[in-house]
C-alpha cells in the first residue's frame, strides 16, 4: 500500500474529504478532550469510593491521559486503512497491539511521562492501550494474514498526533520518523516486543493499585467512545458531556419519587427499615409487588445524595417495568 493522503481513525463519509473526527488526529484529539472531562468529573468519586490519596489520584489521571493520547496510535498501518476502503479485508494483527509496540519503541522520549510516578501507573496506562476494545492478547496471534505490517510514522499527520502529546506532557521535540515495516512472522517483530513489553509491565500490584488500573481501562474505554460517538451527534461534544457528569440527586429527589409511588400511604416496616439502614450494602427479602424498588430508593435516598444512581434489573421486562412505575 502507498503512503496514504490522510491517516484515518473511522471509515470516512467521503474518502476524499474526511471530517476531522474521521481523521487519526482528529479522533485522538476528541478522545483526549473526553478523557480531560471524565477526570475532571470523576476525580473526587474515586477518591471517596476507593480512599485512594491524592497522589494515587493525580498518577490515575497521568495513566489516562497518556492512554487516552496514545490508545489508537496503531492504526496508521497498512492493513488497518485498508480495511476501512475495503470493508472485508483481513487484518493480521489489532491496531491496540500496534500501539504498545509504537509506544515501547519510543520509550526514551516517552520517559519524563512517568519520571516520579509509581510503576504501576505505565503498567495501567499500557494495559488501558492495550485493553479498550477488550481484544488482547491479540486474536491474530496464532493466524495471522500477510508477513509483515508498514506503520506511517513518517507522515506528517502522526507527527501532528504526537505533537498533541508533546504539549500534553511538557515533551523534547517529536523526534523525527521514519515508517516501519514490523514482521507478523511467529518470531517475528511484533512478536519479540509485546513479549518484552509484557515482562516490563509486570503484574505484582497491590489491591488498591489493581482497582486504579481497572478505573484507567475503564475511563479510557469510556473517552474513546465518547471520541469516537458524540462528535456524530453533537456540536459541542465537551459541552454535552460536562452536563450529564454534573447532574447529580439529592436526597429530596429520591424521597419525592418514593412518595409519588406510595401516594400518601406511610412505607412498610421493611421500607423504613431499609431506609434506616446505616450500612452500605442491605439485602432485602420480599414477595412480588410489596415495594422493595421504594425500599431501594428510601435506602439511596440516605447514601446517593451527589451522585449517580444505578438500578440493576435481572431482564429488560423488569427494567422497562421499573422505569415506568417510577420515573
Amino acid at each position: 500500500m502507498k503512503t496514504p493522503k490522510s491517516l484515518l481513525a473511522k471509515k470516512p463519509s467521503d474518502r476524499e474529504k474526511p471530517s476531522y473526527e474521521e481523521t487519526l488526529v482528529g479522533h485522538i484529539f476528541m478522545a483526549c478532550q473526553a478523557a480531560d472531562i471524565l477526570t475532571e468529573a470523576l476525580g473526587s468519586p474515586l477518591r471517596e469510593a476507593t480512599l485512594c490519596s491524592e497522589s494515587d489520584l493525580f498518577a490515575w489521571k497521568r495513566a489516562v491521559s497518556f492512554a487516552a493520547w496514545a490508545h489508537d496510535w496503531g492504526k496508521a498501518n497498512d492493513h488497518f486503512l485498508r480495511l476501512l476502503i475495503e470493508p472485508g479485508t483481513p487484518q493480521g494483527v489489532r491496531h491496540e497491539l500496534l500501539s504498545i509496540v509504537i509506544a515501547s519503541e519510543m520509550e526514551e522520549w516517552l520517559e519524563p511521562i512517568w519520571n516520579g510516578m509509581p510503576r504501576w501507573v505505565k503498567s495501567a496506562a499500557f494495559f488501558a492501550v492495550a485493553g479498550h476494545h477488550l481484544k488482547f492478547p491479540d486474536p491474530f496471534e496464532g493466524s495471522r494474514t500477510g508477513t509483515s505490517v508498514t506503520v506511517f510514522l513518517g507522515h506528517p499527520e502522526f507527527a501532528a498526533v504526537l505533537q498533541l502529546g508533546r504539549k500534553r506532557f511538557g515533551l523534547a521535540e517529536v523526534p523525527q520518523l521514519a515508517d516501519k515495516a514490523y514482521s507478523l512472522l511467529r518470531q517475528g517483530d511484533v512478536k519479540r516486543i509485546v513479549r518484552s513489553i509484557r515482562g516490563a509491565l509486570g503484574e505484582d500490584f497491590t489491591p488498591m493499585e489493581r482497582v486504579l488500573i481497572a478505573a484507567t481501562k475503564t475511563t479510557v474505554m469510556s473517552a474513546d467512545l465518547c471520541g469516537s460517538a458524540l462528535p456524530k451527534v453533537k456540536d459541542d461534544p465537551a459541552g454535552w458531556l460536562r452536563e450529564p457528569l454534573g447532574r447529580v440527586l439529592s436526597p429530596q429527589d429520591l424521597e419525592n419519587v418514593v412518595g409519588q409511588r406510595l401516594q400518601g400511604r406511610s412505607p412498610r416496616p421493611f421500607q423504613q427499615a431499609a431506609r434506616d439502614a446505616t450500612t452500605r450494602t442491605v439485602l432485602v427479602e420480599a414477595g412480588c409487588g410489596t415495594g422493595k424498588t421504594a425500599a431501594a430508593y428510601l435506602w439511596a435516598s440516605r447514601f446517593a445524595g451527589g451522585r449517580r444512581l444505578f438500578f440493576c434489573y435481572p431482564t429488560t421486562g423488569t427494567a422497562s417495568e421499573g422505569f415506568a412505575g417510577y420515573l
